[in-house]
């Protein structure tokens, strides 16, 4: 199985055949043989969180590392991620 993980891995975890894998962005997934990969946790990786608001019950973020990341805090889930710009 090949997965992407979009950024560098910093540490694996390996019992009875499943991973987690942590990655520099402050994501976490675990990969299962009879599942694939999961995304479980996400974060801003570099700098502060700094900008906070809800909408329908959802909760967006943003901050120093150019992401909005929209959470539903009743599944404890990030939604959806986006940059706000490519430019430096």
């Amino acid at each position: 199985m090949k997965v992407d993980y979009n950024d560098l891995i910093r540490s694996i975890d390996i019992f009875n055949g499943n991973m987690l894998v942590g990655t520099r962005d402050g994501s976490i997934w675990h990969i299962s043989p009879s599942t694939g990969s999961n995304l479980i946790m996400s974060s801003h990786s570099d700098g502060e969180v700094w900008g906070l608001d809800t909408h329908q019950g959802k909760v967006l973020t943003t901050g120093d590392d150019n992401k909005v990341i929209l959470w539903n805090p009743e599944k404890r889930t990030m939604e959806s991620k986006s940059h706000v710009s490519e430019s430096n």
